[in-house]
């Protein structure tokens, strides 16, 4: 009495026999014997919070720790964990429907329904995370004029870059009327900036901090105001007929439009700009670098723009110089061939526009799309 077993895995496929028992006598009396095996294959997916806003998953958007559940009328429920970056996999048999369900605190639930036939699946899953509760305490070097300023204290958050919320105002606790400096507010879960800005008859002051608004925690942050002083940035580019330009052209830009602003390693933020492509900041004392990248479509070409700089701001209200962003567009000097049987055609990069043909007898056919 044998019995015969098999699991063979090669990549995202799989073959299982299950414990098949056969009899064999001794000589050479045995029948032969056909054997069918069950196929297998993977199915995958991510769970991911979509904080860019571009539906899809990244590494940096995967959640971990999640519970996901797989299940079909005939087999599972087999129960997962997802990994680093948010990512499931498990072995099913073929010729199936299967339910994936995912949880975790401080989120939604997700489900999703995949068909499996012969190949490999996957499917994304996003999960939306409930809002949480921030807040914190904005204190002043000179805590005696405290009394004097803090009706005019302006204070936002404003979403870390790379996250798609919009900024939020936060709620100035009220202690019998007076405010001492206590704020809240709800956001969604993520890295926020909070901005504090004094500018009036007692002087310029501002702080920045960075808030971590931790998936189902919230989060806490205090900060002190300091003297600020306010940084005046215009922006240019020239598009491709000559004409100046800033950032304030919107409507011509596909992609981007923005400066990001960054102080340091600690945080940055996106910074829009006015009509005229002008943007003035009161900032604390350090040091700033700003810059930014948008796309084109100009003679049916996209061109890409790049401009950044940094600046020193000294504080005591000391306004620092005017800095200019130059936007300049993106060089692309690559070349490509293809061979053909009598020629071989060079296409140098689309911002040229060029096209050269090499006959096989020496001539050159020169094309120019300008």
């Amino acid at each position: 009495a044998w019995t015969l077993s098999l699991n063979r895995t090669d990549n995202n496929l799989r073959w299982i026999l299950d414990n098949v028992t056969m009899n064999f006598v001794s000589g050479s009396g045995n029948a032969d014997t056909n054997l069918s095996l069950n196929k297998w294959v993977e199915i995958a997916g991510n769970l991911f919070r979509d904080i860019n806003d571009d539906d899809q998953w990244s590494y940096a958007e995967g959640i971990v720790d999640a519970n996901v559940t797989v299940s079909s009328t005939t087999f599972g429920p087999v129960d997962l964990t997802t990994d680093v970056i948010g990512t499931w996999r498990v072995f099913v048999p073929v010729n199936d429907t299967y339910e994936v369900f995912a949880s975790k605190d401080g989120y939604s639930n997700g489900s999703t329904t995949i068909e499996v036939e012969y190949t490999a699946n996957n499917s994304d899953i996003e999960l939306v995370a409930g809002v949480v509760s921030v807040g914190g305490e904005i204190s002043h070097v000179l805590p005696s004029e405290w009394a004097l300023i803090s009706d005019d204290i302006n204070l936002v958050l404003m979403p870390e870059s790379g996250l798609s919320f919009a900024s939020v105002t936060p709620t100035k606790v009220l202690d019998n009327g007076a405010w001492n400096g206590t704020w809240e507010a709800d956001v969604d879960p993520g890295n926020w900036v909070l901005y504090a800005t004094y500018d009036g008859s007692e002087g310029q002051f501002a702080a920045m901090t960075l808030v971590d608004a931790a998936v189902a925690e919230g989060g806490e942050a205090d900060v002190m105001l300091s003297t600020a002083s306010m940084l005046p940035i215009t922006t240019s580019w020239t598009d491709y007929d000559g004409v100046d330009r800033t950032l304030g052209d919107s409507s011509l830009m596909s992609e981007g439009g923005h400066l990001t602003f960054s102080s340091g390693s600690a945080f940055s933020w996106n910074q829009t700009v006015d009509s005229n492509g002008e943007v003035s900041l009161l900032l604390p004392a350090g040091e700033y670098s700003f810059s930014g990248t948008f796309t084109t479509n100009e003679h049916g070409v996209n061109m890409t723009y790049n401009g950044g700089k940094s600046a020193d701001v000294v504080g005591g209200g000391v306004e620092s110089p005017e800095q200019e962003v130059l936007f300049v567009v993106e060089e692309d000097t690559s070349i490509s061939f293809s061979v053909g049987s009598d020629h071989v055609t060079i296409t140098q990069s689309e911002e040229d526009v060029d096209h050269f043909t090499i006959i096989d007898n020496g001539e050159v056919d020169s094309e120019n799309d300008d």
